[in-house]
């Protein structure tokens, strides 16, 4: 706010003039708000296309986290497609050597569940102890 003692020193000339200077500097002001807006969605839209393009700029599907298979999944998989190239080349299916997977006997399943039973045993009697000290 201008002080009225320096308002009645100016001509109308130069009220004239102050105002059109304070129209151009309010219009200014609006561009550049404008112009930071319009930079923020620029940066917005950029960082899309950096996540759709994989950062690099070359065009291309956006990079997705890979899955890892545990060795039962690939042995399965990899089984599958020599059954289907078997079958492709027509060789006899006999050409595929299926893996099984190796099962414990009943003797060994029982000896591996005795030892856990022992182990559990000792903890809880550790336990025990160290809730009566």
């Amino acid at each position: 706010m201008i002080p009225n003692r320096l308002l009645r020193r100016l001509s109308v000339r130069q009220l004239q003039e102050a105002i059109r200077q304070k129209k151009r500097l309010d219009k200014v002001s609006t561009l550049d708000r404008l112009l930071e807006r319009h930079q923020r969605e620029a940066a917005k839209l950029q960082r899309k296309i950096e996540r759709l393009t994989g950062g690099d700029g070359a065009p291309g599907r956006p990079q997705k986290r890979r899955r890892r298979l545990s060795a039962e999944a690939r042995r399965k998989l990899s089984e599958a497609a020599k059954r289907r190239w078997a079958k492709v080349k027509g060789e006899a299916r006999a050409a595929v050597k299926l893996s099984k997977r190796r099962q414990f006997s009943a003797e060994r399943l029982k000896k591996i569940a005795d030892a856990a039973r022992r182990r559990w045993a000792k903890f809880r009697a550790e336990k025990e102890r160290q809730g009566q000290s």
